[in-house]
């Protein structure tokens, strides 16, 4: 067996053992595992509308600051459809309300740029 195929073959297993592993984290209501399954979904998966689902969720009813801040980077970026620098700002917001580094600079630096 070539080497290429069994690396493919190996990167699949390592990739649909990590989504179930996040899956079921997310199930269980951890919002890390949330996290983690919506950068599955959005970077793996392709699939950057079911990631920001999640991570609206997981922003909105766990406050976890990184789901805040990767939807706010979606948002500003127009990974969703047009840029909305409104909502960006609003996700960077309460990231920082939950004490998430990165959301306070991206709301900083929105506030001083204007």
């Amino acid at each position: 067996m070539p080497c290429a195929i069994m690396e493919d073959e190996l990167r699949e297993k390592y990739l649909t053992d990590k989504f179930d592993i996040f899956k079921e984290a997310c199930e269980a209501g951890d919002p890390v595992g949330c996290y983690s399954l919506g950068e599955w979904y959005a970077v793996v998966g392709g699939d950057v509308l079911r990631g920001a689902s999640i991570f609206e969720k997981n922003c909105s009813t766990k406050g976890h600051g990184n789901s805040c801040y990767a939807l706010g980077i979606m948002k500003l970026r127009g990974r969703l459809g047009a840029r909305d620098r409104a909502s960006a700002l609003r996700h960077f917001t309460r990231g920082c309300m939950n004490k998430h580094g990165p959301s306070c600079e991206a709301a900083g630096s929105m506030h001083a740029v204007g």
